[in-house]
């Protein structure tokens, strides 16, 4: 997967003027904000019994940042991606409460064309910090981050659904915006950590199409990734203003 942590850390500090400033890597700095209401709905896909990697695919889904930063004007083609695929998602986890296994192409949106269209940076830039019961998470790619996303994307040897799967990943946020320092430390180890976990488990579901049998997309997962989950929406949940 395109990234490694060391080179996908956002160095933000908080000026005298209350503003964060966020450090790009060469490539796009994306965006993406959560509400309360929208963390609550993640940490309900695991308050009962595992629902498996359907809800880990829903938590990417909403992890993944393609807004520009506030006040740039930017291509919305990976939005529109995103809000797309989330559709597709929720209707598959309703027919998997209701026992049924959709097929994979039933749940795979048209991937954008990549890179967006979307300014680069390479300086540090200021953000203001969002209003109460909002967090705003960054993603800062380099430019060997959009050559790799953008092999994936043009894969055609790859099922579509695991190209989206593997776009998540490589959109998960590494940072978020404001707070104290030691807690966006750990907001940034965590993501970090959730996003190499959800690497693994892409690779183990889809490595049986290279053998020839078709993969199981939606199936049970291990509790420790499960677990993952939940301290990274409860570490969001303390992140809210």
């Amino acid at each position: 997967m395109p990234d490694t942590p060391a080179r996908s850390r956002i160095e933000s500090v908080r000026s005298s003027e209350e503003h964060v400033f966020v450090t790009g890597l060469g490539g796009p700095v994306l965006t993406v904000r959560l509400d309360r209401k929208r963390l609550a709905t993640l940490n309900g896909l695991f308050s009962g019994p595992s629902l498996g990697t359907i809800a880990h695919y829903l938590v990417l889904n909403a992890l993944a940042a393609t807004h520009p930063l506030p006040g740039e004007r930017g291509d919305d083609s990976l939005a529109a991606f995103v809000a797309h695929q989330e559709q597709l998602l929720s209707r598959a986890l309703i027919a998997t409460r209701l026992g049924k296994n959709p097929a994979p192409d039933s749940i795979s949106a048209p991937l954008p064309a990549f890179p967006p269209r979307i300014a680069a940076y390479s300086d540090r830039r200021p953000v203001e910090a969002c209003g109460a019961g909002e967090i705003m998470l960054v993603r800062a790619l380099a430019m060997s981050d959009v050559i790799a996303l953008r092999g994936i994307i043009a894969d055609e040897g790859a099922a579509p659904f695991c190209r989206a799967a593997q776009l998540f990943v490589g959109l998960c946020s590494k940072d978020i915006v404001g707070g104290i320092e030691r807690e966006r430390r750990q907001v940034r180890t965590l993501l970090t950590e959730y996003a190499a976990l959800a690497s693994e488990e892409i690779g183990r579901i889809f490595e049986p199409g290279k053998l020839g049998r078709a993969p199981v997309p939606f199936r049970p997962t291990d509790p420790s990734f499960d677990e993952a989950a939940r301290r990274v929406l409860a570490a969001l949940e303390q992140g809210l203003a």
